[in-house]
Order: structure tokens, then C-alpha cells, then sequence
């Protein structure tokens, strides 16, 4: 049986934020050096989306420190501004419309321009795919608590 994820409400905005063990910083560090190291690349490009399939509220809550910190689009969104070849535009999706509508105005809130659905993966990823410019993309499909 699956374990229940567990939400609290970020302090910084009142939207949920997801509780998670403490490896999401290495997660969290690794995808900002992912981005950075790959923003010469992403500079020559006119379009540079990011596509994050299991996007959940956007803010986490690492359970070991109670630290509230940026989730995986809101890392990408702001390591991607500063290495100067920020995303063009940013494509979430998770099966919890409470984690979409948190991840999106998150990221709204930044300015970014964002295209949200909620739904299973599978369905998703055809339709986030079939819809994305020619351009250079960066999609990040990691699985919360599949269980």
C-alpha cells in the first residue's frame, strides 16, 4: 500500500507545499547545475521550454528540518533567469489539480508564461509533446512516491 503525501501551507504564500525528505536538495542542487551547465546551449535557441510532467505544488517542506524551499519547476524557472537563457516557456502537469493550480500561480507570479494540465503522465506526455515549438526542451519526470 502507498504511502498518503502529506501537504502544509507554505508560510511565504499560503498555498500548499509538499512534505519531502531532505534528498530533494541534492535533487534540487543537481537540476540547477543541470541548467546552468546547459544555458550556452540553450542561449541559441529562440524557444527553451521546460516540461515538468510531475510539477506537485511547487514549494516542498523537507520533513527532517521543516525548511520550506522552491520545487523543481520554480528551481528551474529561477536558475534558467540566472544563467541569462531563461525558458521561453514552461509546460506542468501532475494528476492533483490542487498541485497544478499551487505550481502555476507560483510561477505566474514570477511572470512566466505557463501552460498547466492536470492529468495522468501517460495522456500528458503526448499532449504537453505534440504542442511544443521547435526548439531546444528540457523535460524533468520524476515520480513522487509511485508506490
Amino acid at each position: 500500500m502507498s504511502k498518503k503525501t502529506e501537504y502544509r501551507n507554505d508560510h511565504l504564500d499560503a498555498l500548499r507545499a509538499m512534505v519531502v525528505g531532505i534528498w530533494g536538495k541534492e535533487k534540487y542542487t543537481l537540476l540547477r547545475d543541470y541548467i546552468q551547465s546547459s544555458s550556452r546551449a540553450r542561449k541559441k535557441w529562440s524557444q527553451r521550454t521546460y516540461v515538468d510532467l510531475y510539477c506537485g505544488p511547487g514549494r516542498v517542506i523537507y520533513r527532517e528540518t521543516g525548511e520550506y524551499a522552491d520545487g523543481g519547476a520554480l528551481v528551474a524557472w529561477k536558475q534558467s533567469v540566472a544563467s541569462d537563457a531563461p525558458f521561453t516557456h514552461m509546460y506542468i502537469s501532475d494528476s492533483d489539480p490542487k498541485n497544478v493550480e499551487a505550481c502555476e500561480q507560483r510561477l505566474k507570479a514570477f511572470g512566466v508564461l505557463v501552460t498547466a494540465h492536470v492529468g495522468m503522465v501517460v495522456s500528458m506526455a503526448s499532449k504537453i509533446a505534440s504542442s511544443l515549438p521547435n526548439g531546444l526542451h528540457l523535460g524533468l519526470f520524476d515520480p513522487f512516491s509511485l508506490g
